[in-house]
């Protein structure tokens, strides 16, 4: 079993810790390779020659379809865990303090740009608008990429940018300012209906947040590449479980990884072996079949045609 992570990184000691872990406690030998990011990992989880990963999902579907200057890859992925308590990525409204931008009603009459490649960006803009009684008219719309988004808030052509926060925003800290939008309850319930992102706090001091800020998050997850067998799934999942205290222990992030916060992401199928490892332990629930399935749906459309885990998932009573 291959694990592929950026050298150094964080999810470089969380892929190299579940390695060890599976190598000390199975007969399955686990290994580490190095990638340059997602994608790079994307087209060897496609083609076997690593199977899993956890880097940090910059959106929600981005292991399913990630694009980069033009350039498109589709991953059938599969979910062993997720670190619900541990958010990876961090989404909100981004500006600098000269607009005067400080609740979401501010919104109205501004440019926001947006990244016409990405499926949440201005869905989550207009979201915001219809929140506050406002509608997708009530704002002027500019198309961009994420270099030129910067640069034009920055530069004072667009008047807010919805991004995920990292190094961008870190640096237009330093450079202009950075103003994040703190999302009312009834704002990200309104984002929540259009994106799979989760409500919850960017912490102070991420990415230039100068305090903490209600937003979006995406928990960590650890994902495999759809084709592996169940047995060996299922093998993965029991020893991940039962040695969780462990694999805690590697650092703060791996902390999430609870039983209570374990199946709260649904944005790829879950894998059938990790599924029937669920059923034993009492923690798949009828929503959890459902959110599963809705899941199998996107992929569906995605890829066309029916997932080739079909009877699998037949067997465990979780696919209609």
């Amino acid at each position: 079993m291959y694990g592929q992570a950026s050298q150094g990184g964080a999810a470089y000691v969380r892929i190299g810790g579940l390695s060890q872990i599976i190598t000390k406690y199975t007969k399955i030998r686990g290994a580490l390779t190095i990638t340059s990011g997602l994608l790079a990992a994307l087209p060897n989880l496609n083609d076997g020659s690593i199977d899993y990963t956890d880097l940090s999902p910059t959106q929600p579907v981005a292991l399913y379809k990630a694009t980069n200057v033009g350039q498109t890859v589709k991953c059938r992925l599969r979910l062993m865990a997720n670190g619900g308590g541990i958010a990876s990525s961090f989404l909100t409204i981004a500006s600098v303090p000269k607009t005067g931008i400080k609740t979401g009603a501010d919104l109205k009459g501004k440019r926001l740009t947006y990244d016409p490649g990405t499926n949440w960006a201005k869905p989550i803009f207009v979201a915001i608008l219809q929140a506050n009684g406002l509608t997708e008219a009530d704002a002027t719309f500019v198309p961009g990429d994420t270099a030129s988004e910067f640069q034009w808030v920055s530069g004072g052509q667009a008047d807010a940018m919805c991004q995920v926060l990292g190094t961008n925003t870190a640096q237009l800290a330093q450079t202009s300012g950075l103003a994040l939008l703190a999302m009312t309850p009834k704002e990200q319930a309104a984002c929540l209906a259009v994106t799979d992102y989760s409500a919850g706090i960017i912490p102070k001091g991420m990415f230039g947040a100068s305090v903490d800020t209600p937003g979006l998050t995406s928990p960590l997850a650890l994902w495999f590449r759809a084709g592996i067998n169940n047995i060996t799934m299922y093998t993965l999942t029991q020893c991940f479980w039962q040695h969780i205290d462990e694999y805690h222990q590697l650092q703060d992030k791996c902390q999430g990884y609870l039983p209570e916060n374990n199946l709260q992401v649904f944005n790829v199928p879950w894998h059938p072996g990790a599924i029937k490892y669920y059923q034993e332990q009492g923690w798949w629930t009828n929503d959890s079949t459902t959110q599963n399935m809705a899941a199998i749906v996107r992929e569906r459309a995605l890829f066309g045609g029916e997932v080739p885990d079909l009877a699998a998932y037949q067997a465990l009573g979780v696919i209609k």
